[in-house]
């Protein structure tokens, strides 16, 4: 079982760096943030899931669970209202965005 947390592990640290690789990289706001928020997640849930197999104590078993489950809660609404200010800011939209949702005329507002 040893073998399969530190797999784990290895694969959570793997996608926290791609998302400071994805930080680095992506040119405007809206794709740093999603990469900051989908792979910075799924890399604390495996790595998560590791150590809970790698831990014996079963309240240090509990607070990771909690832990996670309120990463995954709270993480898609604080980038929606980082990504929400940021377009009531004035950030530039992306290139490709055809369908700008959030404008004050509605979805097919341009």
């Amino acid at each position: 079982m040893n073998a399969v947390a530190d797999v784990l592990i290895c694969l959570g640290c793997f996608l926290v760096f791609l998302a400071a690789l994805g930080l680095h990289r992506f040119d405007d706001l809206y794709a740093r943030i999603h990469s900051a928020s989908k792979a910075t997640s799924g890399g604390f849930v495996l790595v998560a899931i590791g150590a809970t197999i790698h831990l014996n104590s079963a309240a240090a078993r509990v607070e990771l669970v909690v832990a996670t489950v309120l990463l995954v809660i709270t993480t898609p609404v604080g980038v929606h209202l980082l990504a929400r200010a940021a377009h009531r800011r004035g950030n530039p939209r992306p290139r490709n965005l055809s369908i700008d949702e959030l404008s004050t005329g509605g979805p097919d507002h341009e």
